[in-house]
C-alpha cells in the first residue's frame, strides 16, 4: 500500500518559501525559491511523521522565525542594513542553526533506519527453525539434480510461472560454486523473484519512505541555502518568469498606500 497521499487536497505545506497575503488570514505561497508540497501520508508511519514535522515543517518554521525578525529589526528604524545583518546572524546561531542541525540529524537517522531495515531483505530470509533431517536430505537430493541439469530446465523449473519450491529454496540456500550450472543471471533473476515475493510489501514502503526522505532533504537544504544567502546579504537573481510573476504580485496585491503586503507566516497553508 502506497504512503502517498493520492488527493492534493490532503498535501500539506507550501509549495515555495515565502507568502503573499491574500486578504485575511490567507496566504499563498507563490514566492522566492521551490519547496513543494509534503504529499505524504504522515499518520501512517512513524518515520513520516518524524520526517514533516521534524525536518520538512522544522526547516519552514526556521525560515519563518528568520523572516519574522528581519522584518521586525526594519520596523523599529534603529539599524542599518549592516546593523540587521549582523542582528540577524546572532539571532540565527542561537534560535535557527540548531533547528537545522536538528532536522538535519533527523535526516540521518532515518536513512540509517532504511538501510538497515534493506539490509535485513534477502532472497532467502533466516528460517524460524533449522530444518528437520528429511527436509535436509531432501534438500541435498534437490541439489544433486540441480547439478546434472542444462539450463533450459533450470530456467523451466527455476523462473518458469510455476517454479518447484523444493528446487527453488535448495538452489537459493545453496553457494553458487556449488551448483556452477546456475549462471549469475539466473541466479540474480530466481533471487530477485524470491525477494519481491517475500518482501514486496516491504520494499514498496522503503521505496516510499526513500522518496519521503529525499522530499524533506531537499526543503532542509533550500531553507539552508535561503538562509545563507539571507545572512550574507546575497540575493538569488530571479528567472525571467519569476520576474514576471513578481511583477503581476506588486500590481495585483498592493495596500492602500501602495505598499506590498509580502510576509511568511510560522505555520504551513
Amino acid at each position: 500500500m502506497s504512503l502517498l497521499l493520492q488527493d492534493p487536497k490532503l498535501w500539506r505545506g507550501r509549495a515555495q518559501l515565502y507568502g503573499v497575503a491574500r486578504g485575511g488570514d490567507r496566504v499563498d505561497y507563490v514566492q522566492g525559491p521551490k519547496i513543494g508540497k509534503w504529499t505524504w501520508d504522515s499518520s501512517q508511519n512513524p518515520l513520516l511523521h518524524k520526517l514533516e514535522a521534524e525536518v520538512y515543517q522544522a526547516s519552514l518554521n526556521a525560515s519563518d522565525r528568520l523572516q519574522q525578525k528581519k522584518q521586525e529589526l526594519v520596523a523599529t528604524g534603529r539599524y542599518t542594513p549592516a546593523g540587521i545583518k549582523d542582528e540577524l546572524r546572532a539571532f540565527a546561531a542561537a534560535h535557527v542553526k540548531p533547528t537545522l542541525e536538528r532536522a538535519k540529524a533527523e535526516l540521518e537517522t532515518a536513512q540509517r533506519s532504511i538501510s538497515e531495515r534493506r539490509a535485513k531483505v534477502k532472497a532467502v530470509p533466516p528460517a524460524a527453525k533449522p530444518d528437520d533431517a528429511v527436509t535436509a536430505m531432501r534438500k541435498m537430493e534437490a541439489r544433486t539434480v540441480l547439478r546434472g541439469m542444462g539450463r533450459r530446465q533450470l530456467v523451466n523449473l527455476l523462473a518458469g510461472e510455476n517454479p518447484d519450491p523444493l528446487l527453488l529454496e535448495a538452489a537459493l540456500e545453496t553457494p553458487a560454486y556449488m551448483v556452477p550450472n546456475i549462471d549469475h543471471i539466473l541466479r540474480k533473476h530466481i533471487e530477485q523473484a524470491a525477494i519481491d515475493k517475500h518482501f514486496g510489501p516491504e520494499l514498496e514502503q522503503l521505496d516510499d519512505l526513500d522518496n519521503a526522505i529525499n522530499d524533506a532533504a531537499k526543503v532542509a537544504s533550500v531553507v539552508a541555502a535561503d538562509i545563507t544567502r539571507e545572512l550574507q546579504g546575497i540575493q538569488a537573481v530571479p528567472t525571467v518568469g519569476e520576474q514576471n510573476d513578481a511583477r503581476r504580485e506588486r500590481a495585483e496585491f498592493v495596500d492602500q498606500n501602495g505598499h506590498e503586503k509580502y510576509f511568511n507566516r510560522g505555520s504551513a497553508a
